[in-house]
């Protein structure tokens, strides 16, 4: 954290005025991307990086952390490396592209709108998807 003993501190923010501030003040950087790809993020995330070295800061004290949409599919969909969006294997592997960029912490946002349903895909995700993520 910035202050020994504080509470670490997220950045949120997709723009670059966002960036530069998670650059220079930040723990972590927070964006909430609802399309992105995870070379885009890392693109993103390497100027987040530069703006630290700029500030005089250590780049990897610079967390990458994200928050995503996600949608449970019962069967295969056509991936698009913009969404997360599928069975719970193809989410596995479209996740794990993220893992590899470094992200730290991953908030998922289920987006189905009603409870019942909701519930039964972060369920199924749980009972599914999480095991393999553990690995």
């Amino acid at each position: 954290p910035l202050r020994p003993g504080g509470i670490p501190i997220w950045v949120g923010g997709e723009g670059r005025p966002a960036r530069r501030r998670a650059g220079r003040y930040g723990d972590a950087w927070f964006p909430y991307p609802v399309l992105i790809t995870a070379e885009e993020l890392r693109e993103q995330q390497q100027e987040v990086r530069r703006f630290a070295e700029e500030a005089g800061r250590d780049p990897d004290a610079v967390q990458l952390t994200l928050c995503r949409p996600i949608e449970v599919t019962e069967e295969p969909v056509e991936q698009d490396p913009r969404r997360l969006r599928g069975t719970p294997a193809q989410l596995v592997d479209a996740l794990r592209a993220f893992a590899e960029l470094g992200v730290h912490h991953l908030a998922l946002q289920f987006t189905v709108p009603r409870w019942p349903e909701r519930r039964q895909q972060i369920q199924r995700f749980g009972e599914e998807a999480l095991p393999a993520l553990r690995r």
